[in-house]
């Protein structure tokens, strides 16, 4: 098991944990303590309720603690505290509680959700434009919040310090948010609050301190934990076989796309200079760092990207070749064919992730694939199937053009083919 949320109801523990299935993780829902004794080792995502919005302060904080204790006995490390949205619930409270147990001395909080129309300005908590405390939530029979402003809702459950942070730091970028939420805590136990107006803002927050030099409590809503999830911030290593991604577009797109996925740890890179392809060297390097890395669990991207110097300088050796842009572009194309199919000749794959039309086309027709039995999309038009023919037909595959995809998107495919692979799905 690799992350365990912590949620205050059911609802919510499951509005959290559904999110991450979409990134090849397995989730599994429980109440406690019951859901204790349950067979759930087959979780990588734990999401654990509670069920302690409507107690009072010190009783929940009580009950969040044995949780933690429960948890840290499991081996989970990577702890996300899910809190409402609204601010409903004993928030402060259960915080500190799990600061304490796992001796964490910085809490970071954004429970905005922009696309649930709740977003966080100069403090205040706003639903729908509103702000709480002029919204039904202020009525709540069982909870009322009757104050919008979070540093002073947060102040009154926890005697830790409290820091809020405006959003005009959060839009000059992570390592400025992360130098300043340092800052603040003074090497104090702190609770830092976080606006975000926008998914972009929630973004920011979810990338902060990359390396995790840091021990760090993120806590907001769903919306910060797929925040979190897109900047690879649960990265864990697999059970699966590692998947290998082929990059054969030049669109500059896919260069953030590999540096991202690299960034957070998700894959290894091999970048072979085009001209090598273009000159017909021996690629048996190439291949054997290739199937080392993959024997060693890592997942691998293979690129021959080109920036405007390597293209230039690709098609002048191409050009003094007698060959046209057309050519130079198929040898390239076939010289990532051959090395992917060496890989697989050698080593078990969970699937394959191929950017690039032609890309696609060499890689089918160099495993004798005859098409691909399509099955879901991953993003928009950036589809997932399975290979249909040859020796690796029900393998799964996602496809990708140059320019579609979120800079996320071959994190999101790399953990979609696993997860397949290990649900026995790539073979419907």
């Amino acid at each position: 098991m690799c992350v365990a949320i912590i949620g205050d109801d059911l609802s919510g523990s499951s509005d959290t944990a559904v999110s991450f299935i979409h990134y090849g993780f397995r989730s599994c829902v429980i109440n406690y303590p019951e859901g204790f004794e349950a067979e759930i080792s087959d979780c990588d995502v734990l999401s654990v309720s509670t069920n302690t919005r409507e107690l009072d302060g010190p009783e929940a904080a009580k009950i969040v603690r044995e949780v933690v204790v429960v948890l840290m006995k499991m081996g989970v490390k990577n702890v996300y505290k899910k809190i409402d949205s609204t601010w409903r619930g004993n928030v402060g409270y259960e915080i500190e509680a799990i600061m304490e147990a796992m001796d964490i001395d910085i809490a970071v909080i954004c429970s905005a959700f922009p696309e649930m129309k709740r977003t966080i300005s100069h403090g205040h908590l706003y639903v729908d434009e509103v702000q709480l405390e002029d919204t039904p939530i202020a009525d709540d029979p069982n909870r009322p919040v009757k104050d919008s402003f979070l540093p002073r809702l947060l102040q009154e459950q926890t005697d830790l310090q409290v820091h809020l942070i405006d959003r005009e730091v959060v839009t000059k970028g992570p390592e400025i948010l992360y130098d300043t939420i340092l800052n603040v805590s003074n090497n104090k136990k702190t609770m830092i609050l976080v606006d975000a107006v926008t998914n972009d803002d929630l973004d920011t927050v979810a990338s902060i301190n990359p390396h995790n030099s840091e021990k760090i409590l993120f806590c907001g809503s769903a919306g910060m934990s797929n925040a979190m999830l897109s900047a690879g911030k649960f990265a864990t290593a697999s059970k699966a076989p590692p998947v290998l991604v082929i990059v054969g577009s030049v669109h500059p797109q896919n260069k953030k796309m590999i540096d991202h996925t690299v960034k957070y740890g998700s894959a290894k890179e091999i970048f072979i200079d085009p001209q090598r392809f273009v000159e017909g060297m021996d690629l048996s390097d190439e291949i054997k760092k290739t199937i080392d890395l993959m024997r060693q669990g890592n997942n691998v991207i293979i690129h021959a990207y080109q920036t405007t110097e390597e293209r230039k300088v690709a098609r002048v050796k191409g050009f003094s070749k007698g060959l046209n842009e057309s050519d130079i572009s198929l040898l390239i194309n076939k010289g990532l064919q051959k090395i992917a199919g060496e890989v697989f000749k050698d080593h078990q794959v969970a699937g394959v992730m191929v950017t690039g039309g032609s890309t696609a086309l060499h890689f089918l027709r160099g495993v004798q694939g005859a098409g691909i039995r399509m099955i879901e999309e991953l993003e928009v038009g950036v589809p997932y199937g399975t290979v249909i023919g040859g020796p690796l037909d029900g393998t799964g595959i996602i496809t990708k053009a140059g320019g579609f995809g979120t800079e996320t998107v071959m994190i999101k495919g790399i953990k979609l083919l696993q997860w397949k692979y290990l649900s026995g799905r790539n073979r419907q």
